[in-house]
């Protein structure tokens, strides 16, 4: 996965995005899969986040483009596309006002992908 990653960020003229068309029944289906975070979004664009292993809240920042998520006790890190948090807040709309899922933690970051200091 890292190395596919790497080799999309190094061979695009603009390294932070990448997009993907997927049948939003399936995306939903993916993103509720157990993960090492649970990400809620608000429907007024807020976003916490919990680290599943701590038990603790993660410190959200946004640098680049990306949403990090980055948990102070196992100091483990992940982010996501800023993208994502307008398809995100529609979700929550839809859902109530709330929207949760779950992300893993990424064991090794591309080079050059620095996460902001908090």
């Amino acid at each position: 996965m890292i190395s596919w990653l790497k080799n999309k960020l190094l061979n695009r003229k603009d390294p932070r995005v990448i997009t993907k068309s997927v049948p939003l029944e399936a995306l939903i289906e993916k993103m509720k899969e157990q993960k090492d975070i649970i990400v809620t979004i608000c429907s007024d664009g807020v976003v916490a986040a919990e680290c599943k292993d701590c038990k603790c809240s993660i410190n959200v920042s946004s640098k680049d483009g990306l949403i990090w998520y980055m948990c102070g006790s196992c100091k483990r890190s992940s982010f996501n596309p800023e993208e994502n948090l307008t398809r995100d807040i529609k979700l929550a709309n839809q859902f109530g006002g709330k929207f949760e899922y779950e992300i893993f933690y990424f064991k090794e970051l591309p080079p050059g992908l620095v996460p902001p200091n908090i």
